[in-house]
C-alpha cells in the first residue's frame, strides 16, 4: 500500500493546476487568431452592403440637426485603400443643400466600415453611398432595399 504525505499531495495538486493553466493558455493562443480573423471580411458584396446600411441606420444624431422639408439625396464617394480599409469620403453628387451635404459627409466619415470583400482588394476602391434625408426618406430607403434584394435574388437564379 502506498501512502502519500501532505507535501506530496500539495506538489501533485500544484503541478496539475499548473499543467491545466498552461494547456488552457496554449489552446486560447491557438484559437484567438482564428476568431479575430473571422469577422474581418464579409464573404459577399451583399453582406458588406447590408452591414454598411445597418451602421448608417444606427447613426444617432442630435435632435438639432437640420432636416429638410422635402426628400433630398446626397451621394458620398467613400474611398478605400488597397487593403480594404477606409481612406476618406467626399461629396460625389450634391443634394443642392449645403447643410444636407455636410450632414451626409459627417455620417459617411464617422462610420466604422467593415473591410471590403476580398474581390475588391488589391487596388484603391471607391464606393458611392446615397444618403436620403427628409420626411419620405425612410419609405424610399425601404423600397429601394426591397428592390435591391429582389435583384440580388434574380441574379442568383
Amino acid at each position: 500500500m502506498v501512502k502519500f504525505d501532505r507535501a506530496e499531495v500539495q506538489r501533485f495538486l500544484v503541478s496539475a493546476i499548473g499543467a491545466l493553466a498552461v494547456s488552457a493558455t496554449c489552446i486560447g493562443a491557438a484559437v484567438a487568431p482564428v476568431k479575430a480573423a473571422e469577422p474581418r471580411a464579409p464573404l459577399t458584396v451583399a453582406e458588406w452592403q447590408a452591414k454598411v446600411e445597418k451602421r448608417i441606420d444606427s447613426v444617432s444624431e442630435g435632435h438639432l440637426v437640420y432636416q429638410p422639408d422635402h426628400l433630398t439625396v446626397s451621394t458620398v464617394a467613400v474611398s478605400f485603400t488597397a487593403d480594404g480599409d477606409y481612406a476618406g469620403a467626399r461629396i460625389a453628387r450634391s443634394s443642392g443643400e449645403r447643410l444636407v451635404d455636410r450632414r451626409a459627409l459627417n455620417i459617411a466619415r464617422g462610420l466604422h466600415y467593415p473591410a471590403l470583400p476580398e474581390a475588391f482588394r488589391g487596388a484603391q476602391t471607391q464606393v458611392s453611398v446615397m444618403l436620403y434625408f427628409g420626411p419620405e426618406a425612410e419609405a424610399v430607403v425601404t423600397r429601394e432595399r426591397k428592390q435591391a434584394s429582389q435583384n440580388i435574388q434574380l441574379a442568383a437564379l
